[in-house]
């Protein structure tokens, strides 16, 4: 009898049975994955390819809008076309919103130049350029241009053209500065790529402006030290334009990428004063100069400092004080300054046996300089001593009387003698400081017979080298010392008491 028993499969082929199922799956895996990976790529390529297909009919469709704005500029008389400057209005071509800006400028020869060594208005470059809406901001305007030639006869000979060149300190050309005029004429345009803007067939006359307004960014002028920006245009003014087709020598525009210095101070007290804590040292302005630059600047000049080279007080307490009492000047043109504390170039401690420091301003850079204050310790004394008068001035022994604060409503005027307006720093217990005044912060409760820390009224003793009258005021009867503050600082002693009838001067 036959056994129905069957053979039970080997071990090992049924182990190769199911590794062979298992690699079957993974290497379908595998497929749909590079194929999933294929796909992808796929799509990528395919939308690329949809975007750029409409990349290049938007670019289509501006070319085609610029090369039909300039047929249509080609038709202009040449007093439409002189010193156009325009953005005309949108239109939509396949719901995409396209505008253009249409501008024709003088040029000197058939390249399409300006010239200003040589700027004669031969020839009008006409340009238009086409942006639509939802253009990559990494893309340029589709711009087309054309020359145009006037004929004979087409200018009045009564017009004329007017120059104008813009170079950076070291001579180089800017580029793309947007320049006006404006007088008997107007127009606008952008400086070529050799600085140089011509604008023609303007009416003669010699009373034009002439305008340079960055359109981003800022500038310095390099000869005022004015800043120049978006909202401060740089100009020159009562600009000449004679009749004729060649412009006189072109109006010239230096401009430079500033810099800016901060100052620090430190006060060097009289022999014995020597205060612990010491207080802040600061000065209400300084003054830089380079050549003819002469620049005065205060902690509250935080939009620009005047360069005006001239004295100027109407700053309030808290320009003393500044942010830990630092100045700090800005825009600057990049130059090697003599700089000192001041608030007119007659402080300059060089006039008085001392010396100026340097300060290197570089563009785009902060320099950083300290500068030393002489101080001068000013205290006040009470009681009866015996007093001269010598021309006017009250000279007081130190011994008259005891020191003391100063009382309620009387003042203190310092003044800056070699300044040409004498100018004043007043201060005192509720004082009112004169309008073209700076205010002249007072200690309310000094040191009285303190030693080495009686630095006297001043809450900042440090004052700029140069010539001063310290008078006192209290009523109808006043205290007055000149001296020259140098070097290592002055004590002044003025008097309280029955003095001169008279009052300070401020």
């Amino acid at each position: 009898m036959e056994s129905s028993h069957r053979p039970t499969p080997s071990p090992t082929r049924a182990t190769a049975r199911t590794f062979e199922a298992g690699f079957t799956i993974i290497e379908v895996l595998v497929a749909a994955l590079i194929l999933a990976v294929v796909a992808a790529g796929s799509a990528v390529a395919f939308v690329g390819a949809i975007g750029t297909s409409g990349l290049q009919r938007n670019r289509s469709a501006a070319e085609a809008l610029a090369q039909q704005n300039e047929s249509k500029l080609r038709g202009y008389t040449v007093g439409q076309l002189a010193n156009l400057n325009q953005t005309l209005s949108p239109v939509s071509l396949d719901g995409i919103q396209y505008t253009v800006h249409e501008s024709a400028s003088f040029v000197s020869d058939s390249s399409g130049t300006p010239s200003c060594t040589n700027p004669e208005a031969d020839y009008l470059e006409t340009t238009s350029s086409v942006t639509w809406a939802g253009m990559p901001s990494s893309l340029q305007p589709v711009t087309v241009t054309g020359l145009i030639t006037p004929t004979y006869g087409e200018i009045s000979s009564s017009s004329g053209v007017l120059a104008v060149q813009i170079q950076d300190p070291s001579g180089n050309p800017i580029a793309g500065m947007p320049v006006s005029v404006s007088g008997p004429g107007s127009a606008s345009g952008v400086t070529a790529a050799n600085g140089c803007v011509l604008f023609g067939d303007l009416p003669a006359g010699n009373s034009y402006t002439v305008s340079v307004t960055p359109a981003t960014g800022s500038y310095v002028d390099a000869g005022t030290g004015q800043a120049v920006n978006s909202g401060s245009p740089d100009k020159q003014t009562a600009v000449q334009v004679s009749a004729g087709t060649t412009a006189a020598s072109p109006t010239p525009f230096v401009l430079a990428t500033p810099g800016a210095a901060t100052f620090s101070f430190t006060d060097k007290w009289p022999t014995g004063v020597s205060p612990s804590p010491a207080p802040t040292a600061t000065s209400p302005s300084v003054i830089l100069s380079s050549g003819s630059l002469v620049i005065v600047c205060s902690a509250q000049d935080t939009s620009g400092c005047p360069a005006t080279g001239k004295g100027d007080l109407s700053w309030g307490t808290s320009a003393w004080g500044g942010t830990n009492g630092q100045v700090t000047a800005q825009p600057l043109v990049p130059a090697t300054y003599a700089t000192y504390p001041g608030i007119c170039p007659n402080d300059d401690p060089s006039g008085f046996g001392g010396s100026d420091a340097t300060t290197a301003v570089t563009a785009g850079n902060t320099a950083a300089t300290t500068l030393t204050l002489p101080a001068i310790v000013v205290r006040l004394y009470s009681g009866t001593g015996t007093i001269s008068i010598l021309g006017g001035v009250v000279t007081l022994p130190g011994s008259a009387g005891s020191e003391i604060a100063m009382p309620a409503g009387s003042k203190l005027v310092i003044t800056d003698t070699q300044c040409d307006g004498g100018e004043h720093y007043v201060g005192g217990p509720g004082v009112t400081v004169p309008a073209n005044d700076s205010a002249l912060p007072v200690s309310a409760s000094p040191v009285i017979n303190g030693g080495t820390n009686d630095i006297g009224l001043l809450a900042y003793p440090g004052m700029p080298d140069g010539k001063y009258t310290v008078c006192y005021q209290n009523g109808s009867q006043y205290s007055q010392a000149s001296l020259t503050n140098q070097g290592n600082g002055e004590i002044v002693n003025l008097f309280n008491g029955t003095l001169a009838t008279g009052s300070c001067a401020s």
